[in-house]
């Protein structure tokens, strides 16, 4: 069970307080999982969340500090344990957002994929000093070769990709979420996706590429496992290449 431990620091003395803890831990007994703490900026009060199946193991904790501290101990659960308890059985939250899918795009979708194309790249013109690539690519003929995907959530479409296949790898060309859901998850899961999707068509390699002045997107790739291979002038852009070896 989860409790809630408030600690008014006696006298606000704080020091005192710590000096313990340095000097001999938290004195907790076996059977209390400590999961954290936060203090007031003042230095007057503790929160402590902690979790304890068994009240009397409490009891002798606080009387290892009852002379520096003054307790109160609320047992609690998570937010979305009591939302869950007061919905109707089968209901979801008003504001849940449905379980995001992935799906070949069709032509219906082009305006669509289009326009999050122009929305997620166009902070980058004044970088680049010109539109980005993806900007200026047809969607119609892309969409048409079966080569672009879409993130939907609920009946909302979210992001894009485009994957070409090369022969001897999967060229991840372009991905982008609607700027206002960027920050939740999307992009990985279309790189993911992605991933996936190599490793269906038999590659073992993926591949990729940005321009050199977006830093910012280098970062995530080699945070997820692609290593820079170089880079060059493609197109009239400067662009840095990466790749990701792939296990099956």
């Amino acid at each position: 069970m989860l409790f809630m431990v408030i600690e008014c620091f006696r006298d606000q003395n704080a020091k005192a307080i710590y000096r313990r803890l340095r000097q001999q831990g938290r004195l907790m007994p076996d059977g209390i999982a400590f999961a954290g703490s936060w203090v007031t900026a003042d230095l007057s009060r503790c929160f402590q969340l902690m979790e304890c199946d068994d009240i009397t193991l409490l009891q002798r904790w606080v009387a290892e500090w009852s002379d520096l501290i003054e307790f109160e101990i609320l047992p609690v659960v998570q937010g979305k344990d009591t939302a869950a308890a007061l919905s109707p059985q089968g209901d979801e939250p008003e504001d849940a957002t449905p379980e995001p899918r992935i799906r070949t795009a069709i032509a219906a979708d082009v305006p669509t994929v289009a326009q999050i194309v122009a929305d997620a790249y166009r902070q980058y013109i004044p970088r680049i000093g010109k539109p980005p690539g993806p900007m200026l690519d047809d969607y119609s003929a892309l969409v048409s070769e079966g080569v672009v995907w879409v993130i939907e959530e609920g009946t909302s479409i979210v992001g894009i990709l485009v994957l070409l296949a090369k022969p001897d790898h999967l060229l991840l060309d372009n991905i982008a979420v609607v700027p206002s859901r960027q920050g939740f998850g999307l992009g990985r899961q279309l790189l993911a996706f992605a991933e996936a999707e190599a490793l269906r068509r038999g590659y073992r390699e993926i591949r990729l590429y940005t321009h050199a002045t977006m830093t910012e997107n280098q970062q995530l790739y080699a945070a997820i496992g692609y290593e820079e291979t170089g880079r060059g002038t493609e197109a009239g852009y400067e662009r840095v290449f990466m790749r990701k070896q792939l296990c099956a």
